[in-house]
């Protein structure tokens, strides 16, 4: 693991439940995305993957990897498969809830 600056690491932490909220609100309040949408939703899970792999936070990683993923499909089966994106956004944040709040990475 990694060994970053408590500035960056707080950045990381403040646009991850910025963004989780956004996405939350998306999937959650709204219809299922436009393909648009989910073009950015994908965008978004992308690059929190690339951010939490580079922390080490393998598992969210992993989880934004899923997302990223089932947001590139087409509309119909993006329909399909809403149940398990939520699902598995719901585990992304469960996830980011645990990090720690400093940059310790325990």
């Amino acid at each position: 693991m990694i060994q970053v600056s408590p500035q960056v690491y707080q950045l990381f932490l403040s646009e991850l439940q910025r963004q989780l909220a956004h996405a939350h609100e998306e999937l959650f309040e709204g219809s299922t995305p436009s393909p648009g949408e989910a073009r950015e939703l994908g965008r978004t899970f992308h690059t929190i993957r690339g951010g939490a792999g580079f922390l080490g936070f393998q598992n969210l990683a992993d989880r934004a990897a899923v997302l990223d993923q089932l947001l590139r499909k087409s509309s119909e089966q993006i329909d399909q498969n809403l149940g398990r994106v939520r699902e598995v956004l719901l585990e992304l944040e469960s996830l980011a809830a645990k990090l720690p709040d400093s940059g310790s990475q325990e």
